[in-house]
């Protein structure tokens, strides 16, 4: 432990759980997203996102499915799983090449879009937006 975490400890309690996580989440080199393999147009895109915040379950949603999120649409659901070796949620999807939008739902309930690639729609919406080459 640093010496600035080792002075935090009895100031922050808990929360220096929730602090060293985030620290963690935005130091990261590696990217939300990369291809994987490909298939004509099709690319096997995987997903990896580790939250700032403790969670239960993973969802993507986006276009490819609809915007489809536990309890919400039609599409299929994406349920992302959790790798203890990379300490990351993952899940791979087959996708044509092109420009696409998409969140991660935290818990069936919260939508967040990925720190490293996300814009705000006209709408005021933030989301996250990839382009598969």
């Amino acid at each position: 432990m640093t010496p600035l975490l080792r002075a935090c400890v009895p100031l922050l309690g808990l929360v220096l759980v929730s602090c060293s996580s985030f620290i963690r989440d935005v130091s990261d080199v590696e990217l939300p997203w990369r291809v994987v393999a490909s298939a004509g147009e099709q690319r096997l895109v995987e997903f990896v996102y580790r939250p700032f915040f403790a969670v239960q379950s993973i969802h993507l949603a986006g276009e490819f499915n609809d915007w489809t999120w536990p309890g919400h649409g039609s599409g299929r659901m994406h349920e992302m799983a959790w790798d203890p070796a990379r300490e990351y949620w993952v899940y791979r999807i087959w996708l044509k090449s092109g420009a696409w939008h998409y969140v991660y739902i935290a818990d069936g309930k919260t939508a967040v879009a990925d720190l490293k690639n996300m814009i705000v729609m006209p709408d005021g919406t933030e989301v996250s937006r990839m382009v598969v080459r």
